[in-house]
């Protein structure tokens, strides 16, 4: 194809955003396929003025995301920030355009010291798991009511020998916000469906990752069990990282200290079947501060669960990011309130939720009184409602004709719990949701 560009004078750009060219691939176009693309320029006379070549990698196997304060990639096999082992595929997980913070993270599905799947550290240093392959790839979707941004796949056990170690697919969603109160963390979703005809008697399912934090000789590890929070550091400052159970499931929790300081399991020189499954069962609140030289890791997940032949667990996780842990605490609150309300326990909550258009609510998270905004003001009396994220009423008022288009409202007291929460006006001019979140 071509496109002609008129004179140009020293110094001046243009572009071909009217008449751009279009490139269809094919449906069979095999995964992570690299094109190499050429432009020729030619001047007036049709003599070749110069060209340029580039490279894309198409019909990839990973999606690469950028909500403005957190950057990453979902792998198709159950791991985050690279296509594991190819770390060319992939951002890693950067916060406000830093550093990467992880160099391995992803789901891990263990029934027994061999009937585990995951793609993390596999049984030999520096060599990965491999075990869960793609059966649909991920893909990214902008329509879902409570989430701008949303990438869902699905995969399944299976061994480079063609053995199933588990005999699971699993169905995920990753979900991802870019406001004020949900942009310093994203939800990951799974649905694991027992495919074999065995009962699956002591399934633990967690979430692993091998943090690259500010010097990595004084990285830390711990877990605030309240809020199901494994969260990671430096002693010598920089970002807190974190790992959040979303579930209601029992807690298991196990920090690393990588090179087997202190009593840990040592995972420097392999991370076997027998480590992981070990792992599942045994709690280890701290790592890092047994050895100034000593890194140090995190899997926290829920279990040991029963899954029957056909049946499917749930389970989620938040992957948080901040510059404080205060922060990132507080942040737990919103994030379980949002992954309950994506997992439809919340009921009868009426409408939907506005996006930037007739009411506005702020400060969120606010701790007892937030103010709200109705955009012109309102001529008729309205009707105000905050449900909390089950649906119930915790709150109802009045506004009245011609009352001002500003209001304080009050939810402070015992009665009304830190969380998610959803406003609602209606009325004959403005009918409208918003979510708000109290610390």
């Amino acid at each position: 194809d071509t496109v002609s560009i008129a004179p140009l004078s020293t110094y001046e750009v243009t572009d071909n955003l009217d008449n751009p060219f279009m490139i269809a691939v094919s449906g069979d176009l095999p995964v992570n396929h690299n094109v190499v693309f050429t432009l020729k320029l030619y001047d007036s006379q049709l003599g070749l003025a110069g060209r340029k070549s580039f490279g894309r990698t198409l019909n990839t196997e990973y999606v690469n995301i950028d909500t403005g304060r957190i950057s990453t990639t979902i792998s198709s096999k159950g791991a985050i920030g690279f296509n594991y082992p190819d770390y060319t595929q992939g951002r890693g997980l950067t916060y406000n355009n830093g550093y990467t913070t992880i160099r391995c993270a992803g789901i891990v599905i263990a029934n027994s010291t061999f009937e585990i799947a995951d793609n993390i550290y596999g049984a030999d240093s520096a060599s990965f798991s491999n075990s869960l392959h793609p059966l649909a790839l991920p893909s990214i979707s902008d329509e879902h009511p409570l989430a701008p941004l949303k990438v869902t796949g699905s995969l399944a056990d299976l061994m480079e020998d063609g053995r199933r170690p588990l005999g699971v697919s699993v169905n995920y969603s990753a979900y991802f916000w870019d406001d004020e109160t949900a942009g310093d963390f994203f939800i990951l979703d799974y649905d694991i469906i027992n495919e074999s005809p065995n009962v699956l008697g002591s399934l633990n399912v967690g979430f692993f990752a091998d943090w690259v934090l500010r010097d990595n000789k004084r990285h830390r590890a711990t877990i605030d069990v309240p809020s199901g929070l494994a969260y990671s550091y430096s002693a010598s400052g920089g970002h807190y990282t974190g790992i959040q159970l979303l579930s209601s499931s029992p807690l298991r929790h196990y920090a690393f200290d990588k090179q087997g300081a202190g009593g840990s399991i040592r995972i420097d020189n392999g991370f076997t079947g027998f480590k992981k499954f070990t792992a599942f069962n045994s709690n280890r609140m701290y790592a890092g501060s047994y050895r100034e030289d000593n890194d140090i890791s995190s899997l926290i997940g829920g279990g040991p669960h029963t899954l029957a032949p056909g049946d499917t667990l749930s389970i989620g996780f938040a992957i948080h990011m901040a510059d404080d842990l205060a922060t990132m605490l507080g942040n737990t609150v919103v994030a379980a309130g949002l992954y309950d309300m994506i997992g439809g326990l919340y009921v009868n909550v009426p409408g939907d939720l506005s996006k930037g258009s007739l009411i506005t609510a702020y400060p969120s998270p606010f701790v007892d009184v937030f103010t709200l905004e109705i955009d012109g003001g309102i001529t008729l009396e309205h009707q105000l409602s905050v449900y909390d994220i089950y649906g119930r009423k915790v709150k109802g008022s009045r506004i009245n004709a011609g009352q001002n288009h500003r209001l304080d409202i009050d939810l402070g007291g015992r009665e009304i719990k830190s969380g998610v929460y959803i406003l609602k006006i209606s009325g004959p001019e403005v009918n409208a949701s918003q979510r708000i979140i109290k610390r």
